[in-house]
C-alpha cells in the first residue's frame, strides 16, 4: 500500500482529475494544509487526511464508486471526554482500539471489540490522546481530549 504524490503543488480547488489513473482500483488520500504563523516562524500544518477509491478503471473507460471512508463510518464521542469514551458504527465485525498519548506511548489497547464499544477514562490523565480504530483491512486515528 504505497502512495504516490499526484501533484507537486498544493491544490486550492475542491476537485482533482487524475489523467493517468492505475487500472483496476486506485486509492486516494486527501489532506488539508494550513499555513501556521508563529513567533518562531511559519510552517505548514498537515491535516490527518481522508481516504477514497476509484474502482473499475479499464483502458481509458471507467466508472467510479466513491466508498465512504472507514473513518467516516465511525463516531467517537464525546470529545472532549471526561469519564467514558464511546465508539459506534453501522459496520459489522470486530475492531481493535489503541490509545496513545502525545509522546506516542501506548496507554490502552483492546482487541475484538464490537462496532459499539465504550472505554473507561478513569485512569487517564487530562490531556490530548490519539485513538486508533482498526480492523483487518483499514484503520483511522482521531484526536481525543480527556478533561
Amino acid at each position: 500500500s504505497d502512495y504516490e504524490l499526484v501533484s507537486n503543488t498544493m491544490l486550492t480547488s475542491t476537485s482533482f482529475t487524475d489523467k493517468q489513473p492505475y487500472y483496476g482500483t486506485t486509492h486516494y488520500m486527501v489532506r488539508s494544509v494550513k499555513l501556521e504563523d508563529r513567533a518562531s516562524g511559519s510552517y505548514y500544518n498537515l491535516g490527518q487526511g481522508i481516504f477514497t477509491e476509484v474502482v473499475g478503471v479499464e483502458s481509458g473507460n471507467f466508472y467510479s464508486s466513491v466508498k465512504e471512508s472507514f473513518q467516516n463510518q465511525w463516531k467517537i464521542y464525546p470529545n472532549p471526554a471526561k469519564d467514558m469514551l464511546y465508539g459506534t458504527s453501522q459496520l459489522n465485525g470486530k475492531v481493535s482500539v489503541a490509545i496513545h498519548n502525545t509522546l506516542g506511548v501506548l496507554v490502552y489497547k483492546e482487541s475484538e471489540l464490537s462496532n459499539n464499544f465504550n472505554i473507561s477514562l478513569e485512569n487517564f490523565n487530562t490531556g490530548l490522546y490519539f485513538i486508533t480504530v482498526s480492523n483487518e483491512l483499514e484503520q483511522f486515528t482521531e484526536k481525543v481530549i480527556v478533561e
